[in-house]
């Protein structure tokens, strides 16, 4: 028999999975998804949402692990997979990882700035690229949508981006338990409300910025060349303010990266660990 311990990331619960039988040592990507969303949904109760299998993969090693792949739990090391929900289209996050050169960090960094393109098929001329919105920029649905043109989280989002100390200071002091839960419960959603830009309050745009990328092949993989490199920076200055709260380094880099490199989101995992 086999025993998989699963580590919740963003309500710091822990799952035991005991698997028996003549394959427990073999499991199919896709069971596995499986396997533990029904956990988790049990322990949210029927109430909650469910997460389907295309909304969610399992990251091994730094590369997307395909559904019909068999995984040899023999040879796993505890930091080897995570399962990933970050809430996005599949399309959209194949789309990402094509124009990151399948650099999983950037992928998700282009998913939560809304800079994904879409091919867009027309009559009688050749796919057209342009930017699609994504849904980090539109105001997130229910049960978090009445928290778009709140003053308390409009001054979060602002500390967010400059100071994530100050910014859990004013989550324990501003937010009640019960809004509380409703983030924790809603990481995805959460997620989109920090991401917001500060015109959102007011005015949300409808329409995506389009951009024109195609013209000059070699500005355009130096601009990449420097957003990669800039986003390395943000990285590893983020995991060194993280580290300096108290926290061991490999435990910060291993939620950094099951955050999707979001710096309140990993701090919020962090400090979820200390309550359990």
């Amino acid at each position: 028999m086999r025993v998989l311990r699963v580590r919740c990331v963003d309500d710091g619960r822990e799952l035991f999975l005991e698997r028996s039988g003549a394959q427990a040592d073999r499991i199919r990507v896709a069971e596995l998804k499986q396997w533990i969303l029904q956990q988790r949904q049990q322990l949210r109760g029927n109430a909650a949402s469910p997460l389907r299998l295309d909304d969610c993969f399992v990251l091994l090693r730094g590369q997307i692990v395909a559904d019909p792949d068999v995984l040899d739990l023999n040879t796993l090391l505890p930091s080897d997979f995570f399962l990933v929900a970050m809430g996005f289209p599949a399309a959209a996050v194949a789309q990402a990882l094509r124009q990151s050169h399948n650099d999983l960090t950037q992928a998700a960094l282009l998913l939560v700035e809304g800079k994904v393109y879409a091919v867009a098929e027309q009559k009688g001329s050749k796919a057209s690229e342009a930017t699609t919105n994504s849904s980090a920029r539109q105001c997130p649905s229910s049960p978090l949508g009445h928290l778009v043109h709140d003053e308390n989280m409009r001054k979060l989002r602002t500390l967010a981006a400059t100071n994530s100390f100050e910014a859990l200071l004013l989550l324990k002091d501003q937010f009640s338990s019960e809004l509380l839960n409703q983030l924790n419960e809603n990481p995805v959603a959460t997620l989109q409300l920090l991401l917001l830009p500060a015109s959102a309050t007011s005015s949300p745009s409808v329409e995506g910025e389009v951009i024109d990328c195609s013209n000059d092949a070699v500005d355009s993989e130096s601009g990449r060349k420097v957003a990669i490199a800039a986003s390395s920076s943000m990285k590893a200055d983020a995991v060194e303010r993280l580290v300096a709260m108290g926290f061991a380094r490999d435990l910060v880099e291993m939620l950094f990266e099951s955050c999707g490199g979001d710096e309140q989101l990993t701090a919020h995992a962090l400090l979820q660990t200390l309550e359990s």
